[in-house]
């Protein structure tokens, strides 16, 4: 018998490869930031700083350690243990989750920061209770991350959905694997002196399980380890960011957080239709930069050998998302028949979507001996 969970664990891995544009100094950095943001990145931008090259970039801690699969209610119960222990007062659990995750307890949330310098201070600088030369035999990064919309983490809607959703084991957005390509990235403004500091804004991930972020929606920077040190100087001596300055608690230290950003989704309601909604728009976004990425290949590339390992990696995408479907049917008894119709249209939609642009890469593909599969292929019914 296949093990569908291990083939989805290879499909589903980060295997992304990190282009290796080098950053050296500060004026270096920003010039790089520039560029990307010129090259298709344009709008709102949130950034991500990490000390080192990690296997798999971008991780919220709660799929790092896995933590999920230690007790079915476990986030609730780290929230619960929070409040109980006077850590926080907040009534709404999503508040209570913000909060505690900024104090190290585990969460699905990631933090990302809306200025480029604090992202480059976290790739060049560990946890400020490490030395801040621990990575530096290390590369570090910096993954800028395009904003397509926007959520008030303060909102009943959101609440709602993360209480009953989330937070919830038995849960649609939990059991069926579909889901865990999902997320919803959060603005935030806090009493919490550390969040503002940070300039820093999360995303939130549904599901039991990590997925990488769409590649449209990313570009990265390596911060090469030679210049960690030097790096940190300038953005001391330059713009006084350090330690001190990004963990303010312990050296009051505040800064006005981010003017208000006009992207939000609070009008669109969250529930299963609007939500896979979401998930098809992106994955028409993801296939559709595919298609122009092999567009310019076959415009310029004489041997095939690049463009096939791109037609691999294609099918490989949609074939994720179709093995997440086969395995979500596995839960359609434990669901409403309402609730299971959206999930069938959501496929019957994506079938029509990859017949469309199959068409469309045969097309492109004509003057090579080269062959998109099938939709059957794809499905894996062949």
């Amino acid at each position: 018998m296949v093990n569908l969970s291990l083939i989805e664990e290879s499909l589903h891995s980060d295997s992304e490869s990190i282009e290796e544009i080098k950053v050296t100094s500060v004026t270096d950095y920003l010039q790089k930031v520039q560029e990307l943001i010129g090259e298709g990145m344009g709008g709102r931008v949130v950034y991500r700083g990490e000390p080192k090259v990690y296997p798999t970039r971008c991780l919220p801690n709660l799929f790092r350690n896995k933590y999920q699969y230690t007790h079915p209610s476990f986030e609730k119960n780290v929230i619960d243990k929070v409040r109980s222990e006077g850590l926080d007062n907040k009534k709404e659990y999503l508040l209570t989750a913000i909060e505690a995750q900024h104090g190290g307890f585990p969460s699905r949330l990631l933090d990302v920061t809306y200025n480029s310098l604090i992202a480059l201070h976290f790739a060049v600088t560990p946890f400020y209770k490490e030395p801040n030369d621990k990575y530096d035999d290390e590369d570090g990064l910096v993954v800028l991350i395009k904003v397509e919309n926007m959520y008030f983490p303060s909102s009943d809607q959101l609440e709602d959905f993360y209480y009953k959703e989330l937070l919830n084991p038995d849960s649609m957005f939990n059991n069926y694997p579909i889901f865990s390509n999902h997320f919803k990235m959060l603005d935030f403004y806090s009493k919490n002196e550390r969040i503002r500091a940070q300039q820093g804004g999360f995303i939130l991930f549904c599901g039991k399980e990590y997925r990488p972020l769409p590649k449209y929606l990313t570009k990265s920077l390596i911060i090469s380890k030679s210049d960690k040190s030097k790096i940190r100087n300038e953005l001391f001596y330059l713009f006084n960011i350090s330690n001190a300055y990004v963990y303010p608690e312990a050296n009051n230290i505040v800064e006005p957080f981010i003017d208000a950003t006009d992207i939000y989704s609070q009008s669109k309601k969250i529930d299963i239709k609007n939500e896979l909604g979401e998930i098809f728009d992106r994955v028409k976004k993801q296939f559709d930069s595919y298609i122009m990425e092999l567009i310019s290949l076959v415009d310029i590339v004489k041997c095939d050998k690049e463009i096939l390992e791109l037609i691999k990696e294609m099918e490989g995408y949609l074939k994720s998302y179709y093995l997440d479907i086969a395995m979500s049917k596995n839960y359609f008894q434990s669901f409403t028949e309402e609730e299971n119709t959206g999930f069938i249209k959501f496929e019957e939609k994506l079938d029509n979507y990859v017949l469309k642009k199959s068409s469309i890469i045969d097309y492109i593909l004509c003057d090579k001996k080269i062959n998109f599969s099938s939709l059957a292929q794809i499905r894996g019914e062949l």
